[in-house]
């Protein structure tokens, strides 16, 4: 879980995507192979210059992340018209990627490292499209010294939850399982030496977890419905919980027009984000939070090109790098600045490089790095001929 993007919608139906958006989940991509060597296709468009006619079309980066040691960063490559795609790896030191198959008709989304660097939690989803012959679930794919995939191993695949459909998953601190549900009320259950044990229940929607160590005990902090809100025609209710042994906790005031809600990685802050009345901008409000309580610190207006936002490892700024700029908000003042003078990045993901004090940046089928302290950006791999088209 070290980044967690929100997407920034068009502003005329931001009341709109303000309910949706909790419901759409998390990003996915999909499937990968070729078997035929093909020649080289002509060279793409640099992205930001002028579209060359007949250029083919850029592949699409999503659910970019680097492992904790920054040594790799993993992400899914969607290609062909968004009909293939491939799990990539890149080494960071030499600049080679390993990519790994996903059958065809099915999604495939990275959405964590382990602790230690050496494995990968990804999802697996059908599409509606031609399926080729796979199972559905959570997989751990081990990755090796120099990044090459091993087997994945289906982590669900004899985990039993009556009447429901897991849709996603992330690993504790403690190792073990973390299940989200689809159908209504969404469920988050740990799984335990095989059998899945409730955890919390949402009405509607879940909006975000983090998952912590407190006291030698696992613990997580939700942001979901307000009991009843649903219910009583609120449905965009929402309010911040902390949740032990199964008891919730509520710890924040309902935070009604939210767009999104995002908790730093070990849950001490909070940013709330609404549009701003000049329906261009946002507003963001900061909340200390503690296992007692969520405490309103200030609220700030943030130009609304801030967008896809990633909490840096310090917790001290917020990258926004959705927009056609990249963006720095300051967490102690919510002021934003560019982090480059490039104002047409339009990028698709980003994670931070925290060892280096960069961002990497993926747009137009490259790859960026962008150093933190000057907006020095430097490409460092772009996706090979074949996956143009």
């Amino acid at each position: 879980m070290s980044q967690s993007p929100f997407v920034r919608p068009s502003l005329p139906v931001a009341a709109f995507i303000a309910l949706l958006l909790p419901a759409l989940g998390f990003l996915a991509g999909y499937g990968y192979g070729f078997g035929v060597r093909r020649a080289p296709l002509p060279q793409p468009a640099v992205p930001g210059a002028t579209p060359v006619p007949g250029a083919p079309p850029a592949p699409l980066v999503k659910g970019l992340h680097a492992s904790p040691d920054d040594k790799f960063v993993a992400f899914t490559g969607v290609f062909d018209q968004s009909r293939r795609a491939a799990r990539f790896v890149l080494n960071l030191q030499t600049g080679q990627a390993k990519d790994a198959q996903t059958p065809p008709g099915w999604q495939d989304y990275i959405t964590q490292w382990s602790g230690d660097s050496r494995a990968l939690l990804f999802e697996r989803e059908r599409i509606p499209r031609p399926v080729a012959e796979a199972t559905a679930g959570l997989y751990s794919e081990p990755i090796g010294a120099d990044g090459v995939h091993g087997q994945p191993q289906l982590l669900t695949q004899n985990v039993n939850i009556p009447d429901e459909k897991i849709t996603a998953g992330f690993w504790t601190p403690g190792g073990h399982l973390a299940l989200k549900t689809r159908r209504e009320p969404k469920s988050l259950f740990l799984l335990e030496n095989g059998t899945p044990r409730l955890i919390d229940r949402a009405g509607v929607n879940f909006q975000q977890h983090r998952a912590l160590r407190e006291n030698g005990k696992t613990v997580f902090y939700t942001v979901r419905d307000v009991p009843g809100g649903a219910l009583s025609g609120q449905s965009d209710a929402a309010a911040l919980f902390r949740v032990e042994n199964g008891q919730a906790q509520r710890l924040s005031e309902d935070l009604p027009g939210a767009i999104w809600v995002y908790l730093q990685e070990n849950a001490r802050r909070m940013v709330v984000c609404r549009q701003n009345a000049n329906g261009t901008d946002w507003n963001w409000t900061l909340y200390a939070v503690s296992p007692r309580a969520a405490t309103k610190m200030k609220t700030a207006r943030v130009p609304g090109d801030v967008s896809t936002v990633y909490w840096s490892p310090d917790g001290q700024n917020i990258l926004g790098a959705g927009g056609q700029s990249l963006w720095l908000v300051n967490i102690a003042s919510l002021q934003a600045r560019r982090l480059t003078a490039r104002t047409d990045w339009n990028s698709d993901d980003a994670c931070w490089l925290w060892r280096e004090n960069a961002i990497l940046v993926a747009a137009g089928g490259v790859l960026s790095k962008v150093a933190v302290k000057d907006g020095a950006a430097r490409e460092i791999w772009r996706f090979p001929n074949a996956y143009w088209r």
